[in-house]
């Protein structure tokens, strides 16, 4: 209820308060008195509306300051005030909305001042909130416009119905019939909004229930379907597990027996190569020694030769000396000789007669001696040059009767004896050489190849790993290992499957329960929607 209006400068009116009774008031007056300007005055404090188009028509003409207007009204116990000013301009000034008071006890509170909607300020939608109607809600329901009577009076018959039925609300109800279908429409977007569905959605639905109720049985039936497949699966795996649990320490032991095998061949095959390389080392040795124990046989022999020959080429030597001083005298002498020849019987150096010349001075007896000296020197040279060979055949003989004593001592020879056993030492490595294969590519029996305390501890280490390992297969455990390689991967597919088979249970648990919530909204919203269109 309006209890009073307050104008100041406000179109016609300069300071004008108009206080409102219980009942009806009627404002009678001619064209022009501010009738109308009065129901201005109250739309423009509320709403900040009006029906002069432009906000300057609202200032008094004449007017220096603000227009203003103040009103104030009754509802539901509590009192309000509105008040609105603006300038000569036009342009708003002023707008506030007060609780004044409640239930008869003073308030003085603001509600709302201005018109900043970006800040969530606005006097007007503070208003409508508090009347529960805005402007264009209020004329419809309150205002008759200027001329409507006129109207009425002058219409034609279904005009006057019309004009009557805009007079007394039938207008409004068709507009309140179309307003409720907005209502209804808004109602139902809202409930999409929150639901995903609306009322008239409810037989599909139910269906979706159905539908998902049935995915959700065939779901569950695949699920236990592959929990029994990953039962079997993970079951032969754990045996495959334990069967290759027992066979990885075989595969170390067979590896570590492959490694003792090579070992035992190659150290079988360097020790051939060695017997084979030490025996005809052996070989030349007892070659070298018989001939050397020979030469070492005749070493004094030689010897004493050596120093025999030796003293002969010193004899001749002196021979040699002594022939050469002989010619030497000889030849002086048959220079003297021929110098003393007796010529006519007489001396050639006193010229006595001479019957018979000393055979010292005689040419012919020196000339012989000369040829005999020579003779015999050529005899010295040549038993001179024979010794030298000789000589030089026994140094040599005498150096490799040395080189065979150095040979004899190096190799720990000292008689036939010591010679008899190499030779008996080279039979044994012929044996074993005899025992052994040529081509050696893989180990039968190790013991035939232990020669040695080596090959022996190999032998013996082979043949204890052959016992750990008897019935190993390779073979064996590497299919092991594929099938379980293939099972692995036949698990993780079934683990997939579960996994989207539980998914898929999950989602239509969560669809069901989902629609079923909805369903019972959807029921309540179809009897509020079916009391909405009693309404209507």
């Amino acid at each position: 209820m309006i209890k009073d209006i307050e104008m100041k400068d406000f179109i016609s009116h300069r300071d004008t308060t108009l206080a409102f009774g219980r009942g009806i008031t009627v404002f009678v007056g001619h064209n022009g008195s501010g009738k109308s300007s009065v129901i201005d005055a109250i739309t423009y404090a509320l709403f900040g509306e009006h029906t002069r188009k432009a906000n300057k028509n609202l200032v008094r003409r004449g007017c220096q300051g603000q227009a203003m207007v103040r009103m104030r009204f009754t509802l539901n116990s509590k009192e309000f005030q509105a008040t609105r000013s603006l300038a000569p301009s036009g342009t708003a000034a002023f707008s506030q909305l007060e609780l004044l008071s409640e239930n008869g006890t003073a308030v003085n509170k603001k509600l709302a001042g201005g018109e900043r909607r970006q800040y969530g300020e606005s006097t007007s939608a503070e208003v409508a909130k508090v009347l529960g109607l805005d402007y264009k809600k209020l004329r419809v329901a309150a205002v008759v416009q200027q001329g409507e009577l006129v109207r009425i009076v002058e219409a034609q018959p279904r005009e006057f119905k019309e004009l009557v039925n805009g007079l007394i609300g039938i207008d409004r109800l068709d507009l309140a019939f179309s307003t409720m279908r907005d209502v209804v429409s808004g109602f139902r977007d809202r409930l999409r909004d929150e639901t995903g569905y609306s009322d008239e959605d409810i037989p599909r639905v139910q269906q979706l229930v159905a539908d998902k109720e049935k995915e959700l049985a065939q779901a569950e039936s695949l699920l236990h379907e592959f929990e029994d497949e990953k039962i079997l699966l993970e079951g032969r795996i754990r045996g495959l597990e334990q069967e290759m649990e027992r066979l990885e320490p075989m595969i170390a032991q067979s590896r570590e027996l492959a490694t003792r095998e090579e070992l035992l061949l190659r150290h079988v095959r360097e020790k051939r190569l060695q017997l084979e390389a030490d025996a005809k080392k052996l070989e030349r040795t007892i070659a070298e020694a018989g001939d050397a124990l020979a030469l070492v046989g005749g070493r004094d022999e030689t010897q004493m030769r050596l120093k025999m020959v030796g003293a002969e080429l010193e004899e001749i030597q002196t021979r040699m000396v002594e022939n050469e001083g002989d010619f030497g005298r000889l030849r002086g002498f048959l220079e003297c000789a021929g110098r003393l020849q007796v010529q006519d019987g007489k001396c050639p150096v006193c010229g006595s007669q001479v019957e018979k010349v000393d055979s010292m001075f005689d040419t012919s007896h020196i000339k012989t001696e000369l040829a005999r000296k020579e003779a015999e020197r050529s005899r010295l040279q040549v038993g001179k040059v024979e010794l030298g060979r000789e000589e030089k055949r026994l140094a040599e003989l005498d150096r490799r009767i040395a080189s065979a004593e150095k040979f004899l001592s190096d190799n720990s020879i000292e008689s036939a004896g010591d010679l008899e056993k190499l030779r008996q030492e080279l039979v044994q490595m012929q044996a074993t050489l005899a025992k052994l294969p040529k081509v050696m590519n893989r180990v039968e029996d190790p013991m035939l190849l232990a020669v040695d305390g080596h090959s022996q501890s190999l032998a013996t280490e082979i043949t204890s790993l052959r016992e750990k390992v008897r019935g190993f297969s390779q073979a064996a455990y590497t299919n092991a290992k594929l099938e379980k390689g293939t099972l692995s991967q036949k698990l993780l597919d079934a683990n997939r499957r579960m996994g989207n088979h539980q998914r898929a249970i999950d989602d239509a648990k969560t669809t069901i329960e989902s629609a079923r919530k909805a369903l019972a909204r959807l029921s309540q919203a179809s009897e509020f929607v079916g009391t909405l269109e009693r309404i209507r």
